[in-house]
């Protein structure tokens, strides 16, 4: 739009200096004794010419083609140091002047030298009747040279008129040319204003833009450390996990080990306790067949008491089994519930390092 709004100012520059140029131009060629041949000339062109039929409705005349019909051979405009108009404008405004009524300045003209030609003939016959008078009376060497002035004269006088018409088509033209030249520097006033006004909005939008994506890129700054700060985090809290799984995955199997060796120990004690139960069983057997078949009394004390303290030893070497396997048991439950308890967390870290990254 600003492009437009340029390009619209430099052709209304361009069409005042011009509007400029053919008024000084009108004006310096004002009728003169130097003009009077010329004049003659285009009068005698457009009297000979046929008399064009008016359109019945037609808009104002455009000065364009006034100037066309007034000069048929208008000189080059000079060069001017203000811009100069563009292809297209010059297109637009010879294209306006065509369909504006461009006939209307040559039908003026025609109607005035019509004008000046029926003048001339009536004249004309007057003085043939007025000279074939005067020619019975006086002669005919007085009435050529009364002819010849008057002749002179009255072809004077219509020059005069026809520059009188002429300065007068100018001074319209140049009053037309004024207004047109007003209501464009209005426009020119009015479309430097839309432009000014442009060019602000422009430059605060750019502004707030440029802040605002300097803002967004500080932000989006902050965020990747961020990220990379937690994601470093999460990976160091991750490999701290791992090696903690590790180790308690060694001990685990370490406990293990154990376990089972005092399993086998407890299954060997087991069968020691069948074994003396058994032989236990053998003796209380002797000691009935013994009593039985009376047998010293002192060797049967003596057998049961060696046999009443193999089995206390036997009890209390089982009772210390059980209870180390019940302490066996307690640590394997308490190593098992510590290794969910790592695996879950070790989970739950990875996947929140998971929605992190994502």
């Amino acid at each position: 739009m600003a492009d437009w709004i340029s390009s619209k100012l430099k052709a209304a520059e361009t069409l005042l200096h011009q509007i400029d140029q053919q008024a000084a131009e009108s004006l310096g060629k004002s009728p003169s004794g130097s003009d009077l041949p010329d004049l003659k000339t285009s009068a005698d062109a457009l009297l000979d010419s046929p008399a064009r039929r008016q359109p019945p409705v037609a808009p104002p005349p455009s000065l364009g083609l006034r100037r066309a019909a007034l000069h048929p051979n208008p000189p080059p405009v000079p060069a001017s140091p203000g811009p100069r108009r563009s292809a297209s404008a010059a297109a637009d405004l010879a294209t306006q002047d065509r369909a504006g009524g461009g006939t209307v300045g040559v039908a003026e003209a025609e109607v005035g030298d019509r004008k000046d030609r029926e003048d001339e003939k009536g004249s004309g016959s007057e003085s043939g009747s007025g000279s074939g008078s005067d020619e019975d009376s006086d002669g005919s060497g007085s009435d050529d040279s009364e002819d010849s002035e008057e002749e002179r004269r009255r072809e004077e006088e219509r020059i005069r008129r026809r520059a009188e018409r002429l300065a007068a088509m100018a001074a319209r033209a140049i009053g037309e040319r004024e207004e047109a030249v007003a209501k464009l520097e209005g426009e020119k006033a009015g479309l430097e204003k839309m432009l000014a006004e442009r060019e602000k909005e422009q430059a605060k939008e750019a502004s707030e833009l440029q802040t605002s994506m300097i803002e967004t890129m500080e932000a989006v700054e902050m965020e990747k450390q961020r990220h990379h700060s937690t994601r470093m985090e999460a990976l160091v809290r991750l490999a701290k996990l791992e090696v903690r799984n590790a180790e308690l995955a060694k001990l685990l199997a370490r406990e293990q080990w154990n376990l089972d060796l005092q399993v086998d120990q407890v299954a060997q004690l087991r069968e020691e306790v069948d074994l003396k139960t058994l032989t236990q069983d053998k003796y209380k057997r002797k000691i009935a067949k013994m009593q039985k078949t009376s047998a010293s009394l002192v060797n049967e004390i003596e057998s049961l008491r060696r046999f009443k303290l193999e089995e206390e030893m036997i009890d209390a070497e089982y009772a210390l089994t059980c209870d180390r396997i019940v302490n066996l048991k307690d640590k394997v439950l308490l190593l098992t519930i510590t290794l969910i308890i790592s695996i879950y967390f070790v989970f739950y870290l990875i996947q929140d390092s998971y929605f992190v990254v994502l």
